[in-house]
């Protein structure tokens, strides 16, 4: 997902093995449709992330203070359903 965030394209990643170019298109879009929910959840745990207005700057900013998994369960918890 993070390689996906960088701006390598669904096909370039399929090639080395990650899921299929369908399914990384499907999470990603996914992932894109709900982000003013994660972004609402993932605030509440540190307001200052706040400041980062879109997907490809507020991601960044949270998985350089924890992993994918982590960010994942704060969203949860607050009641946003994860695959």
């Amino acid at each position: 997902m993070l390689a996906l965030l960088a701006g390598r394209s669904c096909r370039a990643l399929s090639r080395e093995g990650m899921p299929g170019r369908h399914t990384l298109g499907r999470w990603m879009h996914r992932w894109r449709e709900r982000f003013h929910l994660h972004a609402f959840a993932l605030c509440q745990h540190d307001p200052g992330w706040g400041r980062y207005p879109g997907m490809a700057t507020l991601w960044p900013a949270v998985l350089a203070c924890m992993p994918l998994s982590a960010a994942m369960i704060l969203v949860q918890h607050v009641g946003i359903a994860i695959p």
